[in-house]
């Protein structure tokens, strides 16, 4: 979904590692994800690694961190600063990104991969305003 100037309507879905991939229309994951317990505790524990001083996992795009893109443990992190330090944009995640729109909102294996259902969601404190956001994708 893209909320452009008349408001959220149907968009190509993306499949692969943002701005290498591919749009394509065979949709396979679902709109909405449902929560997983066991997901949001990797995910917080992920988002707790990665605030006390560890590398975040995957390759670093716009801000984002994508590791196992089109497989069945799709993990997105990122570091949202506080709102004066971000641009007209918004953070990272935002539907105001170009990467996040396609590695998060419009993403979809569209059948090359994994059909991913679940998803956890951790987040922790960094001090000054920031948070590091880990998003857990999985079957």
């Amino acid at each position: 979904m893209y909320g452009g100037v008349g408001g959220y309507g149907y968009h190509d879905r993306y499949k692969g590692f943002p701005w290498r991939g591919e749009q394509h229309t065979n949709q396979t994951w679902p709109i909405t994800f449902q929560r997983d317990s066991g997901l949001e505790a990797k995910a917080q524990a992920e988002a707790e690694r990665i605030n006390a001083g560890g590398t975040p996992k995957g390759e670093q795009r716009s801000g984002l961190y994508l590791d196992g893109v089109d497989t069945a443990n799709y993990i997105i992190a990122c570091k949202e600063l506080d709102s004066t330090s971000m641009g007209k944009e918004g953070p990272p995640m935002s539907k105001n990104w170009g990467t996040a729109r396609l590695a998060i909102h419009y993403h979809d294996a569209g059948g090359d991969g994994p059909v991913i259902t679940k998803i956890g969601i951790g987040a922790v404190d960094a001090g000054e305003g920031h948070t590091w956001w880990v998003l857990w994708y999985a079957e």
